[in-house]
Formats: C-alpha cells, sequence, structure tokens
C-alpha cells in the first residue's frame, strides 16, 4: 500500500512538472512573439518628411519634381504646383533622391529641422551624383526635352570633344557623319560601333542607295527624347572587339524609375529660312560670258538662237531672267509631338512614349515623316528572377530627290534640283512658250546647254543637256517613285537570375 502511494505521488509530480513547463514554454512563446510583433510595428512606422522643391536661381517653386528614398523607389513623392512635398519613410531611411528632367539630381538627408527645401540647379551645370552616389567619371550625357530630330545633333552639342560629327545635308533627320578616332582607313568605316540598350546597331554606312547624296540613317528611327544617357568609350576593343576600334557609342532609353506616376507632353515647331546661296550670273551676264567663250570653242553647231536679239521666233524662249534657287528652295516648318509616360509599382516599373516628327526640308521634295512607339518594363518574377522587356516600333517615310553632285559628270545626266538650280541657264524659262509667244503653264523639257568634257552643245556624249528643276519635282511624285519608307520593330527580352 505504501509502495502504491509512492507511485501515485510520483506520478503526480511528473505531471505536475510538465504542466508548469508547457505552460512557461507557451508564455514565453508568446511572449517572443509580442515582441517580433511589436519589433515589426516599429519597423513599418513610417514618418512624414515635408519641403518644398525651388529653382536655385530663380528661386520659383517647382512641380512635378520627384523625391524618392535613395536606392528605394517603394518610397516615392512628387511636388505639388506650389512645389510642396510629403513624403513618408521608415526609420531606416536617412537619404532622399531628388530629380526632375531639366535639372541636376540632388541627394540631401532625410531628417532636417523643420520642413525642407531643396534648390535644385539647371542641368547644364556638370552632374556630380546619380541615384546610388555613382560619381560621373565618364564621357557621358543625359538628354531631357530636346528639340533635336536625330540623336547626332545632342552628341555634337554635349560631347563634341569626344565624338567629331559632319552634318550630310540639311534635309531633316539625315544625321551626321562620326568620328572618334579620325579617319584611320581607306577600305572600311570609321564610323564608332552604336549599341543600344546592349544591342549592336547596325548604321549601314557602307550600303549606297539609288538616290544620289541620300544616307539611310538609321539612328533617325530613335526619338532623341527616348534616350535617357549616352556613354561614349574611346576604344571598346577590350568588350566588343575589333568592332570597337573605332570608339564604341553606348545609348540607353528611358526606363521607369518611379512607383509615381508621371506624364510629360511636349510640343515644338522650328522654322528654317532659305539658306544663303553663292550669287549666280543674271540672264544679262550670262549671255555675254557664253558670248565671250564661244570665241574660243569648237563646235558643230552653226545656230545659236539663245544669242539673237532681234525679234524672232527663238526670241520670247531664251530672253527670261530666271533665278532657278527661287524654284528649288523654300522656308520650312517642322513640328514635333511628343507625350511620355513612367510609374509602376512592386512588381513592374514601365516608360512609355508616343512620338511624332514631320518636316519639310529647305529643298523641296525632300519631307520628313516619322511615328515612334516605346514601351520599356522591368518586371519582377520572383526575388531572385526579373526581366527586362521591351518594344518598340518605328516608322519613316521620306520624299527623295537626288541631291549635291554626282560623282561621275559623264556618267549619266545630272537631275538633282538643288545642283541644276545653281548651274542651268538664267536665260530659260520653266514653263514653255506657245507657238504665239505667250507663256504656257506647261513645264519646259531639259535643254541642250551642257559642256561635258571638250565639246560644247556635242549630241554623243550621254549627257547633253540640263534638266528642268520643276520637271523633276513634279514628274517625280508616284507610287514607289521618289520614296522611301524605313519601319523598325524590335522586340526585347533579357532576364537576369540572381543566386546567392
Amino acid at each position: 500500500m505504501k509502495t502504491l502511494k509512492n507511485i501515485q505521488f510520483r506520478f503526480v509530480a511528473v505531471l505536475t512538472f510538465l504542466a508548469l513547463f508547457v505552460g512557461t514554454s507557451m508564455v514565453s512563446a508568446q511572449e517572443t512573439q509580442t515582441e517580433a510583433a511589436a519589433q515589426q510595428k516599429v519597423s513599418e512606422e513610417l514618418e512624414e518628411i515635408t519641403g518644398t522643391v525651388i529653382d536655385a536661381a530663380t528661386q520659383e517653386v517647382l512641380a512635378g519634381v520627384r523625391v524618392e528614398a535613395l536606392n528605394n523607389n517603394r518610397y516615392t513623392a512628387m511636388t505639388k504646383a506650389d512645389g510642396s512635398f510629403s513624403i513618408k519613410i521608415p526609420a531606416h531611411v536617412a537619404t532622399l533622391y531628388v530629380s526632375t528632367p531639366g535639372y541636376e539630381s540632388v541627394i540631401i538627408k532625410a531628417r532636417q529641422k523643420g520642413a525642407i527645401t531643396i534648390a535644385l540647379y539647371d542641368e547644364k551645370f556638370s552632374t556630380y551624383v546619380e541615384n546610388g552616389f555613382d560619381v560621373t567619371a565618364k564621357s557621358e550625357a543625359t538628354i531631357d526635352m530636346s528639340k533635336a530630330t536625330t540623336v547626332e545633333t545632342e552628341l555634337q552639342n554635349k560631347l563634341g570633344a569626344d565624338v567629331r560629327t559632319i552634318t550630310r545635308s540639311g534635309a531633316m533627320g539625315i544625321g551626321s557623319l562620326m568620328m572618334m578616332q579620325g579617319i584611320n582607313t581607306l577600305n572600311s568605316s570609321a564610323q564608332p560601333l552604336i549599341v543600344l540598350n546592349g544591342v549592336i546597331h547596325d548604321l549601314q554606312d557602307s550600303y549606297s542607295g539609288i538616290h544620289e547624296g541620300f544616307f539611310n540613317n538609321t539612328l533617325s528611327a530613335l526619338d532623341v527624347n527616348d534616350i535617357e544617357k549616352i556613354t561614349v568609350l574611346k576604344n571598346g576593343t577590350s568588350i566588343y572587339g575589333s568592332k570597337g576600334a573605332n570608339g564604341v557609342i553606348l545609348i540607353d532609353t528611358k526606363r521607369g524609375h518611379s512607383m509615381a506616376t508621371r506624364i510629360d507632353a511636349q510640343a515644338y515647331g522650328s522654322y528654317s529660312m532659305t539658306p544663303r546661296l553663292p550669287q549666280m550670273m543674271n540672264a544679262e551676264q550670262y549671255r555675254i560670258y557664253a558670248n565671250e567663250l564661244m570665241g574660243g570653242i569648237t563646235t558643230n553647231k552653226t545656230r545659236f538662237p539663245f544669242l539673237w536679239d532681234h525679234d524672232n521666233y527663238y526670241y520670247n524662249m531664251y530672253h527670261n531672267d530666271t533665278n532657278w534657287s527661287d524654284y528649288v528652295y523654300q522656308n520650312a516648318w517642322a513640328q514635333n509631338y511628343r507625350v511620355n509616360v513612367q510609374g509602376g509599382d512592386e512588381a513592374a516599373m514601365y516608360n512609355f512614349s508616343l512620338g511624332f516628327a514631320d518636316g519639310a526640308s529647305t529643298i523641296k521634295s525632300n519631307d520628313f515623316n516619322r511615328l515612334n512607339i516605346r514601351f520599356n518594363t522591368d518586371i519582377n518574377l520572383s526575388k531572385i528572377l526579373k526581366t527586362r522587356f521591351d518594344i518598340s516600333y518605328s516608322r519613316i517615310v521620306r520624299d527623295l530627290r537626288d541631291d549635291g553632285i554626282q560623282e561621275n559628270l559623264e556618267s549619266s545626266p545630272m537631275v538633282s534640283p538643288g545642283f541644276l538650280s545653281l548651274i542651268k541657264s538664267p536665260f530659260l524659262s520653266p514653263y514653255r512658250y506657245n507657238n504665239s509667244g505667250q507663256l504656257t503653264d506647261a513645264l519646259d523639257s531639259a535643254d541642250d546647254f551642257a559642256k561635258v568634257g571638250s565639246s560644247l552643245l556635242d549630241n554623243s556624249t550621254v549627257n547633253n543637256s540640263y534638266a528642268n528643276p520643276l520637271a523633276i519635282f513634279e514628274y517625280g511624285d508616284g507610287n514607289n517613285k521618289n520614296n522611301q519608307e524605313y519601319t523598325v520593330f524590335d522586340v526585347t527580352i533579357a532576364p537576369e537570375l540572381t543566386l546567392g
């Protein structure tokens, strides 16, 4: 009986100990969970920071300025119309990054006494820091609110010391010849390598076109305001091999950097005046010059009606005073419209742009029209996997005529309106006279006053006439004649996996 009581006592003691242990463990676990919840609550408590952003020079308030936590765009705000902002940040955020197009970005201390006043300087001042404390030590330039049609103009304006650019002509969007190492070869291209968003871009500079003086500038398909940054590498052979021997130009297009939705709209126009041209002889001066020239040239012609001054059948035909440049050149308008939207959330960031450009050239029938759409996204698929998904579309339509002077004047008739306007006889009229001597609205045909080689008015050569520039403009229009359409559709998917 005594033994049974001892066993019962021991059993009750064990149960009591277990009950006390379990109860103590539950209380300890509850306390641990409570402390963790309290710590999480403290870490998620956000502190409101207020302030105003102004122009450092004019002291005027700036609207639409992005204010965000440095290296963490989850905490973002944008200034209102009065320049004020309010942003809520956690305790561990100590620095703010402030940026907007047209001004240099700054990094400031987040917590200061009272409301913060942030002064931004114009982008013309040199950039020192970028988001993430990247101190700029390269030859690079950022682009915001540019009025240029092609990127070569911005290269000349901002990186002219690193890239030599020579404009090909006055046609809109024709671009420039670019050189970084000079002309170091006679057999291949001296142009630098273009890398657009990490993809090598073919400039097609070795291709010859049907139209004299025309170059298919593939960079004209890129809207300059879609570009975020241009970086120039003097020698890129270590990265791109022999392709980078002439230098490398890295072009990065804009991407979403903030969760705050931002909409930018831009519209502008430009007006180009007729270029200053060489002063040519008028009809009377040209006739005297031709008369003197005839004395020293052998020709098989026996009659020269253009030298006759008496009233005859040819008098009206050869007694005009035409400035052909007035019919070939013009004052030209150009217009450019653009809308840009950027924003996002924790899952994805995006940048969307839509642009339209249209303009005439100072030489007629050389118009330029461009429509471009770009949608750049950065998508977070998981904690370790993200991808860059970009889509772009661009369509360029041009009216074309030969431009400049052909290499071999004897190979074919000259049909460049600009060149013809300077060499065609001024005593001719662009319009035809009827048998009664009345001027009509019918365009005249080509003349036979071309001098090729050592013979004047020699019909044995291919090029023995000068065309009527107005006839080239008029009869050059039509389906599949003297126009070009260049379309680019690009899709880029670049996944990135982070291990460890």
